[in-house]
C-alpha cells in the first residue's frame, strides 16, 4: 500500500484540531515521523488513518461514497484516467511531483 506522509498542519486541516494536537497525537500513537531538509516534520499515516484521509479528501473535491482500501495489486484505483495521463508527471495529494 502507498505511504501517506502529512505535516502536522495538513493533519489538522484534514482531521480537525490544531497542529499541536496532531503532533501530540502522532507521538502518543508512535507513528513514524521524519523531518525534511527544510525542517518540516511529516507523519506517516497508518492504514486506518489513510482510509479516513482518502474519504475526507475525496469528499472535499466532490467525490461521494466510501473509499475501500484493498491490497490486491491488480485493483485499478483510477479507472477513469485519460490515456494521456500516463505522459504527465505524477503529483501527490501534497502537490509534490513523485520522486521529489
Amino acid at each position: 500500500m502507498a505511504q501517506f506522509w502529512l505535516t502536522y498542519q495538513e493533519m489538522a486541516d484534514i482531521f480537525g484540531g490544531t497542529a499541536a494536537e496532531a503532533r501530540a497525537g502522532s507521538i502518543a500513537n508512535n507513528w513514524s515521523r521524519l523531518k525534511d531538509r527544510s525542517g518540516v516534520t511529516h507523519v506517516r499515516l497508518p492504514p486506518s488513518m489513510v482510509a479516513r484521509y482518502l474519504d475526507t479528501v475525496t469528499t472535499m473535491v466532490g467525490r461521494s461514497g466510501p473509499i475501500v482500501l484493498d491490497d490486491r495489486a491488480e485493483a485499478d484505483p483510477w479507472p477513469a484516467l485519460p490515456a494521456n495521463a500516463l505522459n504527465r508527471p505524477a503529483v501527490s495529494p501534497l502537490g509534490l511531483a513523485s520522486g521529489a
